[in-house]
């Protein structure tokens, strides 16, 4: 659904000069001129001049409903964005960036996330290392960029790659979710969709009902007229 308010702009002595079609960003997409300006300069000046004065009408805003389907191709560019992010990061809580921004946390909300990159953090070098250890027998694989192992007094930290396997298990999840997630937002776009076009429809025929009444009004008037006049010619 895209969304065009439609503008006229008018010189100094009230004469449309262009009907401009603005799109929901405010941008102009369609200049309809109905008379040639004489402004020194040319049609953009005096359209600048006309704004820059309020000589401006807007008209109503109209909708163009277009009810949004499934692309592949915007599809897959979520998908692979997400399966970036995913390669990524570490299994654990992250920021969530879809979510809004909380003030009184200075932060956004976080989330759990599955990650490319599992945290091994034990309090026990030895524990730690013998974890590791275990995971490369079993396909993990070192981290070798963003994350750097640490040794401290209290605490022990590696990160490990998953295995190719395991990544793909969770790719596949990945992409069923984000293929939801599309498709709900779709769903929920075309049902706002519907809402205006229902709207739209509720007022137009409200204003066609209300024409064809003052009609029948002005047209059942006339005819009493007529009647009360031929009644006063009769009578004469």
């Amino acid at each position: 659904m895209t969304q065009y308010t439609k503008v006229d702009v008018k010189d100094a002595q009230g004469n449309i000069i262009c009907t401009e079609v603005v799109d929901s960003r405010g941008a102009v997409v369609e200049r309809i001129f109905k008379k040639m300006t004489s402004v020194k300069g040319g049609d953009d000046v005096a359209i600048a001049e006309a704004k820059k004065e309020g000589r401006v009408e807007l008209h109503k805003v109209e909708t163009v409903s277009t009810v949004r389907k499934v692309d592949k191709t915007e599809l897959q560019s979520k998908v692979d964005a997400e399966v970036a992010l995913y390669k990524a990061r570490t299994t654990g809580f992250h920021d969530d960036l879809n979510a809004a921004w909380l003030p009184h946390l200075n932060s956004q909300p976080r989330k759990h996330y599955v990650g490319a990159i599992e945290e091994v953090l034990e309090q026990s070098t030895s524990v730690a290392v013998a974890k590791v250890a275990a995971m490369l027998d079993q396909g993990y694989k070192f981290c070798t960029s963003g994350y750097l192992p640490s040794i401290e007094k209290a605490m022990t930290k590696f990160y490990v790659v998953k295995p190719e396997s395991l990544q793909a298990e969770d790719i596949k999840l990945i992409a069923a979710q984000v293929e939801a997630d599309y498709k709900a937002e779709i769903d929920a776009y075309n049902e706002k969709v519907f809402e205006q076009e229902a709207q739209a429809l509720r007022e137009e025929e409200a204003r066609v009902a209300a024409q064809l009444k003052a009609e029948d009004e002005a047209k059942s008037e006339a005819e009493f007229e007529k009647r009360v006049r031929a009644r006063m010619k009769g009578a004469k």
